[in-house]
């Protein structure tokens, strides 16, 4: 439209436009524009539609004020703002005005047109568009969603609560009312939510609803009890509800769930365990008071060990000593003679039982490191020291193919040396001893003990004799201090050599047995932990 008015016109666009302003579907209002500081619009023309509309005569239309007409305010405040702007005045479209006029309501969309004359804003003209019937399936639409989601509230088995922007409690789902033992929800209706939390919760209530009205997700735990003082836990999530991007957060929903039996559970657990770290502080402090007597009773040993390995065998020694030169210095002794062999054999053999201690003890604590122990030149080492015992007995030693084992190199020197030992010593009369090694990896599910070392693979060594062997129900007793199997006039030694042998192999982690029978001999069994 051209900056003229409508009196400035030509005839011919006067009654063009007059035809369009009466026969147009749209509802137009002509009004002045403010001028200075008048806060008034006057009413110039208004075609029949848009009277119709609204209910009001022609005739009694023009001159009137604008704020004469129903729901006027929102229209004049955009026109007064219009107005007073210094950028440039172009037309506005308002989407959707709802007007409620003589008990009915119409949705309108509302054109604001500037008229200019001489450059300078002269007149307003608002065009009215029904879009009703437009609407109208939206509002259904609308309407059926709102039951839809009125049935989802309902039926949650959660307590929800509708707010409003300023956090007012506007609606409580049933299984609220009744979680909440609410009988009366007018009571609580329109009351500020964090009200009804008490004092000691207000803070927090109120920090969610500020966080969820500027958009974001708010959760918090809480005490609070219930209408009739039914004490209650929350877990409360708070949530905005935008309509749409540029009305924003217009209302918050609030999902409360009652967590009263799981914190019951929680404080039980907190308790459980309270109790279990009080009995694991006095188990430590008794373990604590057992560990230094074991400490001391180590000392004890170490010092058991010390003298029997130094001062005991001093006077046995001695003892020795003397007897020996009494029976080489007097050929008249007589049957004195016997008793004083008698003496020596026992002095003797009290001195290898001392030695044999010192040695039981030293396994089950040594202060040599792990190393790679090539079990073939270990062998060697313990042939080599015990050739006069195999040159005597003629016995043959036999192995192959022995890995390298990781561990104490000095223990398993005595561990074989013990092993070679015993096979010559419980060999057959008058049949050579035949002593055989052999090795295999075996899984670690083959082994038949307890795995300590958590090992998957193992070294399995054979050490097998063809000496007398024995029942094989003595299998397990034999590797105890002090067992012996036969009497000690029939076999020299001090009954501790197979205990050392399984104190050597628990040091490693690892494991002996024996499989033996009476007549063929026995086969020593030796398990090593394989490490890559």
């Amino acid at each position: 439209m051209s900056n003229t008015s409508i009196t400035d016109m030509s005839t011919d666009n006067s009654q063009l436009f007059i035809n369009i302003f009466s026969n147009t579907i749209d509802g137009i209002l002509i009004t002045d524009a403010i001028s200075g500081n008048s806060d008034e619009i006057i009413i110039k023309y208004g075609n029949k539609v848009f009277c119709d509309m609204f209910h009001i005569s022609e005739k009694d239309i023009k001159g009137k004020s604008f704020k004469s007409l129903p729901q006027s305010e929102r229209i004049f405040y955009i026109l007064n703002e219009l107005t007073l702007s210094n950028t440039k005045i172009e037309t506005q479209r308002i989407p959707l005005i709802n007007y409620g006029i003589e008990g009915e309501f119409y949705d309108f969309e509302l054109d604001i047109i500037p008229i200019f004359e001489l450059q300078q804003l002269s007149k307003w003209a608002l065009t009215f568009r029904d879009v009703s019937d437009r609407v109208a399936p939206m509002v259904s639409k609308l309407k059926q969603t709102e039951s839809f989601n009125k049935i989802i509230l309902e039926n949650s088995p959660d307590c929800l609560k509708i707010l409003d922007n300023e956090g007012k409690l506007k609606f409580m789902n049933y299984n609220g009312l009744c979680q909440m033992e609410i009988d009366n929800f007018e009571e609580f209706e329109d009351k500020y939510w964090w009200d009804l939390w008490g004092k000691g919760n207000e803070n927090i209530v109120k920090k969610a609803v500020d966080k969820a009205i500027h958009g974001d997700v708010a959760q918090f735990t809480a005490y609070c009890p219930t209408a009739k003082g039914t004490p209650k836990w929350w877990n409360v999530n708070v949530i905005p509800v935008v309509n749409d991007e540029k009305q924003g957060v217009y209302q918050l929903l609030s999902v409360s769930r009652d967590i009263t039996e799981q914190r019951r559970i929680e404080e039980e657990i907190k308790d459980h365990n309270k109790n279990l770290e009080s009995k694991v502080v006095e188990r430590t402090q008794e373990l604590i008071l057992k560990n230094v007597e074991l400490e001391r009773i180590n000392s004890e040993m170490e010092l058991f060990n010390r003298v029997a390995s130094h001062d005991l065998q001093e006077p046995l020694r001695k003892i020795q000593m003397f007897t020996s030169r009494i029976i080489d210095s007097d050929d008249k002794l007589g049957d004195a003679k016997g008793q004083f062999d008698k003496i020596m054999a026992t002095t003797k053999r009290m001195r290898s039982m001392i030695q044999s201690l010192h040695e039981f003890t030293a396994t089950k604590d040594t202060d040599e490191s792990k190393e790679d122990c090539q079990l073939p030149i270990i062998i060697n080492k313990a042939i080599e020291d015990l050739e006069d015992e195999i040159k005597i007995s003629n016995a043959q030693i036999y192995f192959e193919d022995l890995p390298m084992i990781r561990g104490y190199k000095t223990l398993l020197y005595q561990l074989f040396r013990n092993l070679i030992q015993n096979s010559i010593k419980y060999a057959k009369k008058n049949v050579h001893p035949v002593i055989k090694f052999s090795y295999s990896v075996i899984d670690e599910d083959e082994i038949l003990f307890e795995n300590a070392s958590k090992a998957k693979e193992f070294h399995e060594i054979l050490v097998n004799d063809n000496g007398i062997g024995f029942d094989n129900s003595y299998s397990e007793k034999i590797f105890e201090p002090f067992e012996r199997l036969h009497g000690k006039h029939e076999y020299s030694g001090t009954g501790i050599g197979l205990s050392i042998c399984k104190s050597i192999m628990l040091n490693h982690k690892g494991w002996i047995m024996v499989d033996s029978e009476p007549g063929i001999g026995s086969t020593f069994k030796l398990y090593f932990p394989k490490y890559s």
